[in-house]
């Protein structure tokens, strides 16, 4: 579909209310509308807010215009037949490979999110008797809430994707999970560890699994929420020849920050990767996929699937898997909708040149990392640019940085930095128009912003005695496709945006009373 056709589809405003609640279907509370405007739990609404400058692709994302109008194409186009939507799920699948310069989708499973990625990874990685293996992976304040569950092979929210009651915790298979165990990425107070200790700590682990179950799951993650690679690929790559098949390496690649010769450079080294259309795409809240090796696929074609009959469909899967004939024959028509979504902004990126994405993300960055170190409210954290080594091209874009993590000391160097829930505050205050000057304690006082914002939500690093909560303001797919657009202008509008927000942040940062 061009992006004339996409705006031409754009629905009415019945249809429109039909499609939102459509896109909230499919997955687990997370999905769950409340509010008016009705908001998922990340404070996205199911339908485009064209008023919102996005600015948090590191997180859950609202859908783009485009993508909402690709969704009211399938939505029309399958209506309420289950074999329709069958056959759509196949062209999607197909469509996906092919975006993500896969030759195929035999190694492709859909999965309702992220989480859900890491949940089904395990469930095919702890072979026939259903044994979960032991994790290697980030410290979980690093990568997503409820994987740290998932990735053991454990229920991970009250409600499946598909509807059915939950224990958050409790395994889905009979035997019980291994503990997890957690390589640290960063020091106590936020700042990022050594590489070199980050993989020894990853070796030394890895090695206490293998004595222990004679098997592991590493997690090789590209990118954590705040924008970092660990351990680093050669690193996994020796891990991987001196234990075998013993070691299955999943990269999660949930935030989707690298290209496609990338992903394929993971592909190539046997290891399966984790991506969601959620994030860096700026698709829908949520949609995920775990994609797998050529040679590995049909050798999980007979890998009992029945735990998961509450997380995946049998559209879900590779056709020639006959263990999906143990999941629901009635596709996630929720989850399709995101992925077609998803799927309109990841072919606008596909379409952008890779030299035009890297010189932007240059640009971009170089405004936002001055910003933030000139004005005293910022506590910029330190995020090295992601050392891929062998991995994808040496000047690819995803070797630069895109996620943008900063803490709020209102009395400047010294001061105490806002605590974790002070800078939600600060993330909410963002996204309302501001109408009205604030004073701070010092007596400045601030213009009025109008404009709208949504950075990334608030996380916390180090410990929470030193640690630092930050917020993040990232570029993604969606900035890029403006940028492409619209040209020299678009550029500086978007570098305005960037720069307003965080002028904003400081403002309320200034007003606020520090809460530690």
């Amino acid at each position: 579909m061009t992006k004339a056709h996409l705006r031409a589809l754009a629905p009415p405003p019945a249809g429109a209310h039909d499609l939102a609640r459509a896109l909230a279907q499919g997955g687990d509370d997370r999905l769950r509308l409340q509010g008016s405007p009705a908001r998922n739990a990340y404070g996205c609404t199911p339908r485009p807010d064209p008023g919102l400058l996005a600015l948090g692709s590191c997180t859950a994302s609202v859908v783009s215009p485009a993508g909402f109008a690709a969704a009211s194409w399938l939505h029309d186009r399958a209506g309420l037949d289950d074999a329709a939507w069958r056959r759509e799920a196949r062209r999607l699948r197909h469509a996906l490979a092919a975006s993500l310069g896969l030759a195929d989708d035999d190694g492709l499973v859909l999965a309702a999110s992220g989480t859900d990625v890491h949940l089904i990874a395990q469930t095919l990685a702890g072979g026939t008797d259903g044994r979960a293996l032991p994790v290697v992976m980030a410290e979980p304040a690093e990568t997503g809430s409820g994987v740290p569950q998932a990735v053991q092979g454990c229920h991970f929210n009250p409600h499946t994707a598909l509807g059915r009651s939950a224990q958050p915790g409790q395994p889905l298979a009979a035997t019980a999970a291994h503990p997890l165990s957690p390589i640290t990425l960063r020091q106590p107070d936020g700042q990022p560890r050594a590489l070199a200790e980050v993989d020894a700590q990853a070796q030394a682990l890895v090695a206490q699994a293998m004595d222990a179950a004679g098997r592991c799951l590493l997690v090789l993650t590209d990118l954590s929420k705040t924008g970092l690679l660990a351990p680093s690929p050669g690193c996994v790559a020796a891990l991987r020849q001196r234990h075998g098949s013993r070691l299955t390496v999943l990269v999660d690649a949930c935030q989707l920050r690298l290209s496609a010769a990338s992903l394929r450079d993971h592909l190539a080294q046997g290891w399966w990767v984790a991506v969601t259309g959620s994030k860096f795409i700026g698709g829908p809240t949520f949609c995920g996929a775990l994609l797998l090796p050529a040679d590995t696929s049909p050798a999980l074609a007979d890998r009992p699937l029945r735990a998961l009959a509450g997380h995946s469909t049998r559209a879900d899967c590779p056709a020639h898997w006959a263990a999906a004939r143990a999941l629901s024959d009635v596709p996630n028509r929720g989850l399709l909708l995101r992925w077609q979504a998803a799927l309109a902004d990841l072919q606008a990126f596909a379409r952008v040149p890779q030299t035009d994405v890297a010189a932007l993300l240059r640009r971009f960055g170089h405004a936002v990392a001055a910003r933030l170190a000139d004005d005293p409210v910022f506590q910029p954290l330190a995020t090295p640019p992601p050392a891929r080594g062998p991995i994808g091209s040496a000047d690819s874009w995803d070797r630069l940085p895109s996620v943008f993590s900063f803490g709020l000391r209102p009395a400047g160097p010294g001061g105490l930095t806002l605590d974790l829930a002070a800078c939600r505050a600060v993330h909410q205050a963002l996204q309302q128009p501001l109408t009205r000057r604030l004073g701070g304690p010092a007596g400045t006082v601030g213009a009025i912003d109008r404009r709208r914002y949504q950075l990334g939500q608030p996380v916390a690093c180090g410990d929470s005695t030193h640690g630092l909560a930050v917020l993040r303001l990232c570029i993604g797919a969606r900035q890029v496709i403006e940028v492409a657009d619209g040209g020299a202008s678009a550029t500086e509008r978007l570098i305005d945006s960037a720069l307003g927000a965080l002028d904003k942040a400081a403002l309320l940062a200034r007003s606020a009373v520090p809460a530690r």
